[in-house]
C-alpha cells in the first residue's frame, strides 16, 4: 500500500475482542481482584517498566493487555520460539497458546526461584536475582 493510495476519510476499524475481554475481567474478580498474567512459558517480567507501580500486578483487562503486548519475552514465544534450538519452524505447543492468569501474591524478589523438572523430578533451582546470596 503507497501512502497515495490511501484516502484521508477511510475510517479503520479497530478489532475488538469483547468475549475474551469479558473473560478476563471474570477471571481478575473470581481470582480476588489482581492477577499474575503469564503464558504457556513466560511471563512478560520484561515489561514491568511500563506498568502502574512497576509489578506484574494486573487488577483490569487493560493491564493485562498492556503487559503481554509490551512483552519482549512474550513476543518471542508467540513468534520465535524454537529459533536458538536449531529448528527450522516455530515451535508450537501441541495444545496452542494459553494465557494463564494466577492469583496475585506480593513476593520479595529475592524469594523467587527457577525450578528445572525433567522426567517429572526436580532437577535443580535457581534464585531469579543476580547476585543475591542468601545467608541461612
Amino acid at each position: 500500500v503507497s501512502w497515495d493510495d490511501v484516502d484521508v476519510d477511510d475510517q479503520v476499524e479497530a478489532p475488538s475482542f469483547p468475549e475474551l475481554v469479558d473473560a478476563i475481567e471474570v477471571a481478575i474478580t473470581k481470582l480476588g481482584g489482581a492477577v499474575f498474567p503469564k503464558l504457556n512459558w513466560s511471563s512478560p517480567r520484561d515489561a514491568t517498566w511500563i506498568a502502574a507501580g512497576n509489578t506484574l500486578r494486573c487488577t483490569s483487562c487493560s493491564d493485562v493487555i498492556l503487559l503481554l503486548k509490551s512483552s519482549d519475552f512474550v513476543m518471542h514465544d508467540l513468534s520465535r520460539v524454537g529459533e536458538y534450538c536449531g529448528l527450522e519452524q516455530p515451535l508450537i505447543p501441541p495444545d496452542g497458546f494459553s494465557l494463564c492468569l494466577r492469583h496475585w501474591v506480593s513476593i520479595n524478589p529475592s524469594g523467587e526461584f527457577r525450578c528445572f523438572v525433567k522426567d517429572s523430578k526436580l532437577i535443580g533451582n535457581e534464585g531469579y536475582v543476580v547476585g543475591l546470596i542468601a545467608m541461612y
